[in-house]
């Protein structure tokens, strides 16, 4: 990390409280658009994201995630202690409070997830006043660009705003062959048929929400972190806590207890997910051809 950088961060801390003299800072993760930190003061830790050159809108959108998911009071996500906007010239910082994470399988901890994210489904279109799917601006899943418009119509959003650019990146980085193109071209004409016509709610969603995206601290509360938030259906977001797994049913039995899962789920959720397998496809390559593949001639 730069001198800029630390400097830019101890402006930071002095503000929120820390005048620290000596700052340790560790790298704890890398990716292709940003490096998170560990930071140690005298005082406390902190947890820090310093945005890669040429990524500081990943972070930008990271931010405004967080503050989404903060605003319904339905979830709990790291406390922002503050967040710098980067350019060309500066990496965008992220600060945060420093999470000890602590083994969360166990029954108190998922159900306190279940009924958090179920009463984040359940009231967001009313906090928010959203009656169409999608958001305001683009943000990233992984480190993919995720597109969001606003769209009356869930099938038509997932589409044109999820399948579709996944199918093209897949073809530009030539991962999609034709064969498997027109599969897939033909799945998305039937889309609107196998999701059905049936009005559904928009609900904010996180939009990556994996076990490795859930923290749970000394008391067994979730925090959830690494949004990729958007306004769609809920069944969306639990087909993708599924196809990695790391969430018991406990989780879903108190997730259920407050919003049920709608009928018909389980025959729809492999339909999701092909989004998120062609996503993984696009960033790690031809493990997950066969997955997509499968999932797509299933629904053919």
């Amino acid at each position: 990390m730069d001198e800029g950088t630390l400097q830019r961060i101890r402006t930071s801390l002095e503000i929120a409280g820390d005048s620290c003299h000596n700052l340790v800072h560790m790298p704890i993760h890398r990716s292709l658009a940003a490096t998170a930190y560990c930071i140690q003061t005298e005082k406390q830790k902190y947890f820090i994201k310093v945005s890669e050159p040429g990524f500081h809108e990943w972070i930008q959108c990271e931010y405004r995630g967080l503050r989404k998911l903060e605003e319904t009071r339905c979830v709990r996500i790291p406390m922002i202690i503050s967040y710098q906007e980067g350019d060309c010239g500066n990496s965008s910082l992220l600060l945060l409070e420093w999470i000890e994470n602590h083994p969360g399988g166990d029954m108190l901890g998922q159900t306190k997830l279940g009924e958090q994210l179920a009463s984040l489904h359940d009231t967001s279109e009313v906090i928010f006043n959203v009656k169409q799917f999608g958001l305001e601006n683009d943000n990233y899943i992984g480190g993919n660009k995720q597109v969001n418009r606003w769209m009356a119509n869930w099938p038509e959003f997932y589409i044109q705003c999820r399948l579709i650019p996944q199918i093209e990146l897949g073809i530009k980085q030539k991962l999609i062959q034709i064969e498997f193109q027109d599969q897939l071209m033909r799945l998305c004409h039937r889309i609107p048929n196998l999701l059905g016509s049936e009005i559904v709610t928009p609900a904010l969603l996180h939009g990556d929400l994996w076990s490795g995206n859930v923290l749970f601290d000394e008391k067994n509360e979730p925090i959830l972190i690494d949004p990729a938030v958007y306004f769609g259906v809920p069944e969306a977001e639990l087909a993708f806590m599924e196809l990695f797994g790391g969430f018991t049913p406990d989780f879903y039995s108190a997730y259920n207890s407050i919003l049920p899962i709608p009928y018909g789920y389980k025959d729809r959720k492999n339909l999701y997910n092909l989004y998120h397998l062609l996503n993984h496809l696009n960033l790690f390559g031809t493990t997950y051809l066969r997955q997509a593949q499968r999932c797509c001639a299933y629904y053919l």
